[in-house]
This record gives structure tokens, sequence and C-alpha cells, in this order.
């Protein structure tokens, strides 16, 4: 509940940055009195600038304003601001309780109560997997300062197991404060779309809820006028895309444009080694499997033969330097442009953070000491690439 009384810009700005913080998957209902006193809200226009940029900035927050009526004598200055409608089924002036204001045969307030019905439903809570981040966008030197003044302080030094799953959760909590993350629709966008462009969309997905909920013909232009200003910002944006990546001469970014625009080639219902099939998820995994294992081979040159098979050993190898330079210096050298690994860091954290340096020197020596690798860092993702020839051979994979 919220009595405001024009507040500045700035703390606007604020209030609804938090706002943007939250989990997107709760819903936010703002009520109260917020004291705009000219807007209309039912097609968001007024002519007073300071309430029509506060107005917007709610619109921008996907944020849906459901009093349609004069909450005093003649204005609506009492809201219901919420980012999921459908959860509000009633909103209604309260006669009985705005009869209960007078004490003494004096009127507390000339504001009507307002009651509304809120929908809530209780679900089975299905865990998330972890966020996705945009680590170009990242504070690095807030990672640092994170990482300097709070140190990985493990337990139990002699599980490398439980050590490692220790460091991925004091590793995430910095990175949570200092890395944005990646939302749905970012996520859903072609790479050319401008941020500019995104906020468009998001703003059309507004104005469609609102005409779902009460349509209106000013409400069916503005959708037609944002379908057309969308349409001619996204066709914009892709040819400024596409010269950019031919001004570059960059492998990495046109491999990345032309993965985005041409269609994917998914593994066929039902695949074949020899004479065995396979024709659910985890069968094909299993064929993939074998039959990647039975080609794979090391060359080996004691013995001539360049195809001779994997040689395994029960014995620690224990002879490798984990000293802090040394890790550092490997850190420094990897390729930013390889893929991340199933704990989706990408190799340009561990450059662009060198108090990271330390912690991951202390695993490799834990790793040396106790001669155990973490089962976290056995477990691979195998992407199938297809050759050529048939496509339910496995044989034509590689």
């Amino acid at each position: 509940v919220n009595s405001n009384y024009r507040w500045t810009l700035d703390t606007w700005r604020d209030f609804l940055k938090e706002l943007a913080l939250m989990n997107q998957a709760t819903p936010i209902i703002l009520t109260g009195d917020f004291n705009l006193q000219t807007v209309n809200w039912k097609t968001v226009t007024t002519d007073d600038q300071y309430e029509s940029e506060v107005a917007n900035m709610i619109e921008e927050q996907n944020l849906v304003q459901l009093i349609h009526f004069n909450t005093t004598r003649n204005k609506c200055l009492d809201l219901i601001l919420t980012t999921d409608e459908t959860r509000i089924n009633k909103v209604d002036v309260d006669q009985t309780f705005t009869n209960l204001y007078s004490v003494n045969d004096a009127c507390c307030s000339d504001h009507k109560a307002v009651s509304l019905d809120i929908s809530i439903t209780a679900v089975h809570y299905e865990p998330k997997g972890r966020p996705e981040y945009s680590f170009a966008r990242a504070d690095y030197d807030k990672l640092n300062k994170l990482i300097s003044d709070d140190p990985f302080t493990g337990i139990c030094w002699s599980n490398p197991d439980i050590l490692l799953k220790r460091w991925y959760q004091w590793l995430e909590k910095h990175i949570d404060h200092s890395v944005p993350r990646k939302t749905h629709h970012r996520k859903c966008l072609p790479p050319w779309i401008s941020s500019a462009t995104s906020h468009k969309m998001k703003q059309l997905q507004t104005l469609k809820r609102r005409h779902s909920k009460s349509p209106t013909e000013n409400l069916v232009n503005k959708i037609r006028d944002a379908e057309k200003a969308i349409l001619l910002s996204s066709t914009l944006d892709q040819e400024v895309y596409e010269s950019q990546i031919a001004n570059s001469r960059s492998s990495k970014r046109l491999f990345k444009y032309l993965n985005s625009v041409r269609s994917s080639n998914p593994i066929p219902p039902i695949i074949s080694n020899g004479t065995d099939t396979a024709s659910t998820p985890k069968k094909q995994a299993q064929m993939f499997n074998t039959y990647f294992q039975s080609v794979f081979c090391i060359k080996d040159s004691r013995e001539g033969n360049e195809n001779a098979p994997v040689n395994t050993t029960s014995e620690p190898i224990t002879d490798f330097d984990v000293s802090i330079i040394k890790v550092a210096s490997l850190m420094n050298k990897l390729d930013v442009s390889k893929a991340r690994g199933n704990d989706e860091i990408p190799p340009v954290l561990f450059q662009n953070a060198p108090t990271l340096h330390k912690s991951v020197a202390t695993l490799f020596y834990k790793i040396k000491q106790t001669a155990k690798f973490p089962d976290l860092w056995k477990i691979g993702k195998i992407v199938p690439i297809y050759k050529k020839g048939g496509r339910t051979k496995v044989s034509n994979y590689r």
C-alpha cells in the first residue's frame, strides 16, 4: 500500500528499477493514493509533463492500472497497478467501509474505499534451472572487489566434491550481484534486435494484454502503429548488424548470425547403428555414446600406429603444477571464443576476474592432493554434428 505525493522522477525510476529486479514469475500489485490527477488511464495520456513521464515509466514496466472510476469527488487518485491483471477479479467502491470514515461526525478522508478480489492459487513448486547471465555486460570491477572482500573459504577440504559445490555457490552469489541476468524475452530474440526494438516489443505485449481485457478503438490503433514501428525498426537493426559483421570480418560473429537465420537440423526420430535402432532420446544418446567410444582413438608414435585405442590407467597422475602463477597463466590464455561448459561459466570471466585465480588454484591443489577428480567435472555435454550421407545413421555424425 502506498501513499505518494509527488515523488521526483529520479525516485520513480529508482523505485521501478527495484521492482524490475524482482522475480518475473512473482505478480506485482501496487495500490494507494498516487496523486496523478490528470492521467486518463484508459488511454494512458495526459497534458501534464511530469505525470506523462511517470505514466510512461509505469507502462514500460508492464504495469496495468485497473481503477477506472473516480476515487474522490471528481478525480481518480487511488490506483491499482499490477503486472498480472488476471489475478484481480473485481474492483469496486466499498460504500459500507467508506461510511465508517466518520469520527465524531467529522469525515477523515475524501477518498472512497476501494475493494478488490485477488485470486491466489497454490501450485506445485518446480525448481528452476540456473539463471542465464550476460557476461558481456558484466561489471568486472565490482566482481573483483566482491571476491577480494569475501574470498572463498571452503569447508571439508578433504572432499573435492563438496569443496567444488561450495565454490560454485560462492561464485554464483558474487556473479548475481555483478552480472546482469538475461531475461526470457531477450533470450528469444535474434542477435541483431537492438535494445530499443526489444523495448518496443515489450510495450506491444502490454498493449495487447490491455486490449484483451478491455478492447477499445484507441488501443487497436496503438497496436497497429506499434507493429509497424517494430517491423521498420527490426529491419533496420538487421541491416546495421549485417553491415557490422561484414566490416568486422569476424568469423565468430558471422557463424553466430548464420546459425540464427538458418533452420535447425534436428536428429531424426529413429537412428540406427548397423542393425540396431533407437527411437527414444535416452536410447539415441546411448547409441551415439557407444559409437563415438568405439571410433575414438589417439596417435601412438611409439608403436607407429595412428589408430591405437586409448590407454587407461588406475594410477594417480600427480606430476603437474597447480601453483597460482601457473593457473593464472593458463587462465589468461583461455580462448574466449570457445563454448561454455556445463556450469555455463565462460572463459572471459576468468580473464577479467583475476581475483578468481587463487580459489581455482586451491581447487586444483586439493584435487591433486586427494587424487580424486570431482564428479561434477566428469559430466560432459556431447552434441552430434551431422557430416554427410543419411541422417539416420550414427556413423554419419561426428
